[in-house]
């Protein structure tokens, strides 16, 4: 990642592109043959790391750096499958100033911004706390229109601080059950000595470290219904094995990829046949969350949003 953001940083220097809003984009998204729901817009943002040097510049003789963070914003189509880059810049927090002026410009040409996703960093918390963002009232108002642009922590994030948590330290449920590793190692013990197990429980599942703890099908393959059906059908964990499953259905339910499907894991949310079951999945999530701890952590160390 750092080398691929240093290229960039590069490139972007070679043809000299400023910093802050790209405004011909924007441009260039005015053009686009999209009707109204193809411009309905949900803008994502996030952060990484870059490598810490000086560069010079010998064509626009200018130094570059050394900087620690880029920001990106993109903004993406809810309904329509685009997504283009609209604001970077380095060592630069997200800010109420930069949401208002992107949202507004992309209106300006007929782009409706409804959603907003990121992750829960500290400075990103500390963002939403600002635009007024709680979990009461997970929205702040379009500039422009005054209707609610809804916020959405990222999911593939969230399902890896889950996973990271539990291979860490572990959870304590609201029952006083205790969950945590231990269970997954024993079931890797056991089926490396089975013939036909669907669950493809791996060493690297449950020893992930540094880079590999962003690889979003590692939390997604070891929370899954295999490794949750696993558990049950051992006896290995059965209660791990049903928190595993609720987070697998939550995963699924905020990952739909279809316009229409016939199952509540595989269909978009709402729709009048699988709205009921959704909404149970969503709310035994957030009660499994609501009352779940940290082994050696403070009472509230898991966050509902």
């Amino acid at each position: 990642m750092i080398a691929g953001v240093t290229t960039l940083k590069r490139w972007m220097a070679s043809i000299k592109i400023e910093c802050g809003i790209w405004y011909d984009v924007l441009r260039i998204m005015a053009l686009a043959p999209l009707d109204t729901f193809g411009k309905l817009t949900v803008l994502c943002f996030d952060e990484m790391k870059v490598e810490e040097i000086y560069e010079y510049n010998r064509k626009w003789d200018e130094v570059m750096g050394p900087y620690k963070k880029m920001q990106v914003l993109m903004a993406r189509g809810l309904c329509r499958k685009w997504k283009t880059p609209l604001f970077v810049d380095f060592d630069q927090r997200m800010t109420e100033e930069i949401i208002v002026e992107v949202t507004s410009r992309l209106y300006a040409i007929g782009y409706n911004v409804v959603a907003c996703v990121s992750d829960q960093g500290s400075e990103n918390r500390g963002f939403l706390r600002k635009m007024g963002v709680t979990p009461k009232t997970p929205y702040f108002l379009h500039p422009i229109t005054k209707k609610k642009i809804v916020y959405f922590p990222d999911v593939p994030h969230l399902l890896k601080l889950f996973r990271n948590w539990l291979l860490d330290t572990g959870f304590i449920l609201a029952d006083g059950t205790i969950v945590t590793k231990e269970s997954l190692e024993k079931l890797l013990a056991l089926i490396s000595t089975e013939i036909n197990v669907a669950c493809r429980l791996t060493k690297d599942h449950i020893d992930v470290k540094k880079s590999q703890r962003q690889n979003v099908r590692l939390a997604a393959q070891l929370c899954s219904h295999t490794v949750a059906t696993a558990l049950i059908h051992y006896g290995i964990d059965p209660k791990l094995g049903e928190v595993i499953q609720k987070v697998s259905d939550w995963f699924d339910v905020f990952n739909v990829r279809t316009k229409t499907a016939s199952g509540p894991l595989n269909s978009p949310y709402g729709m009048s046949h699988v709205k009921s079951t959704q909404a149970k999945i969503l709310e035994d999530l957030r009660n499994l969350m609501a009352g779940m701890t940290c082994i050696g952590k403070k009472k509230n160390s898991v966050q509902v949003s």
